[in-house]
């Protein structure tokens, strides 16, 4: 049954493309569903072979972590509710957070659990591969846009909720694929991979996601990296290193070019805010030539006028220092209805805030030391292997996206690669 239940784990992560929810009102998606089947017979397992339960002593200390956090939230929620009052869209935003926690935690107890085989680990690198499914929408854009996979006729976002959440998954992707394709022999195989490759970075490159952009590159130079250490000699080396850059330039070039036109405007104008400045022309990209492009660049720069991060990172910090100590609970934004976009509560758009806002301090110094000490485990790891740089770039792929977005629980997967860092 423990094999059962690893196998609905690896089947949760490779319906992670599909994150549209399917059951109201707490959008139960596949994953989860897949994640609560896991824990359930998992504990079946448990209470058949009870001699067997001491296993599960490993889960205790996290256990307790993730009990901790609620306790957090929950002082916060009732912190609120004394400042602000409650209402029933508040109790329910309460409710799905209080759920995404209780999925983040059994995603987590379940991955740390089981990844104590190696091949359970290689067989989430595989699972994570599903976005690879949307491949073909690079060549068929208006029927991307037929099923709304498209954001706003502009940035891609598959089956799941937003561009940023599919870049995120494609990024996680890239990072196995540039693994497999580093271990693997064979040309024929290598070239399947590389097509792959070129495939995942340009659905990155048309969600639209910069951080994500800036993470292509991180993974591609430490890539290069890895993959020169071996040769023997500076000379070789240099050699390796320097094919390696010039043939992920080509790659990514490459992914540029196969985009459908309208996303190829838009990553210029993401670059290059003075193309539309953002005007009802930018939903419009299919009109805009790349002649009038190459044009409007040499306009000066204007201030990109949404999603204006620095102003809703100032709000969040003011509203964190009125409430350090207890936060606000899992729903402040609209609770204190005090961080706005467009006149709209909106959300801190940073994770250490949001733990802020939730827990107070305490919040954050307890996440603040869960990510000390997933670094600190890879960095004391004397086992550099590939398995070792997948997870390097998996975390900082995850702590690059808590910078710019709210991933405390928000996407309960997100855990599953802490999970694996804590588990080498």
């Amino acid at each position: 049954m423990q094999r059962i239940s690893q196998i609905l784990v690896l089947i949760g992560i490779g319906t992670l493309f599909f994150r549209r929810g399917i059951i109201k009102p707490y959008s139960v998606q596949p994953f989860e569903f897949f994640i609560i089947l896991a824990a359930l017979t998992l504990l079946i397992f448990f209470i058949i072979h009870k001699e067997k339960i001491g296993e599960l002593k490993s889960l205790s200390e996290w256990a307790k972590i993730f009990l901790t956090i609620v306790l957090f939230g929950v002082a916060g929620s009732i912190n609120a509710y004394r400042i602000y009052g409650i209402d029933e869209n508040i109790i329910k935003g309460t409710e799905i957070n209080l759920f995404y926690i209780f999925i983040s935690s059994l995603s987590f107890l379940l991955t740390y659990f089981f990844a104590k085989k190696e091949i359970f680990k290689k067989y989430i690198s595989i699972a994570l591969l599903s976005p690879l499914i949307f491949s073909p929408f690079l060549l068929l854009p208006s029927t991307a846009d037929a099923l709304n996979l498209v954001s706003g006729k502009t940035h891609f976002q598959g089956l799941t909720t937003n561009p940023s959440e599919f870049a995120l998954l494609c990024l996680l992707a890239l990072v196995s694929l540039f693994t497999f394709f580093i271990e693997i022999k064979g040309l024929i195989k290598k070239i399947i991979l590389w097509i792959s490759i070129t495939s995942i970075i340009s659905l990155i490159i048309w969600t639209g996601s910069r951080t994500a952009w800036l993470l292509i590159g991180i993974s591609v130079l430490f890539f290069a990296i890895y993959s020169s250490k071996n040769r023997i000699g500076l000379k070789a080396k240099i050699k390796h290193f320097s094919l390696f850059i010039l043939c992920s330039i080509t790659t990514v070039a490459l992914a540029f070019a196969i985009l459908p036109h309208r996303g190829k405007i838009m990553m210029m104008d993401r670059v290059f805010p003075q193309i539309t400045n953002y005007n009802p022309a930018f939903f419009k990209l299919d009109q805009i030539s790349t002649k009038d492009v190459f044009y409007k660049i040499k306009i000066p720069a204007i201030k990109i006028p949404y999603q204006e991060r620095a102003s809703l990172w100032s709000q969040a910090i003011n509203l964190s220092i009125k409430h350090p100590f207890l936060g606000l609970g899992f729903d402040y934004n609209n609770s204190s209805q005090q961080i706005t976009q467009n006149g709209k509560p909106t959300s801190a758009h940073n994770t250490l805030l949001q733990s802020v806002l939730i827990g107070g301090i305490g919040l954050l110094l307890l996440f603040l030391l869960i990510i000390f000490k997933g670094i600190k485990r890879l960095y004391k790891n004397k086992e550099k292997d590939q398995q070792w740089v997948i997870l390097v770039l998996f975390g900082i792929v995850l702590i690059s996206f808590f910078m710019v977005g709210d991933f405390l629980f928000a996407l309960p997967w997100m855990w599953i690669p802490m999970a694996l860092i804590f588990a080498k």
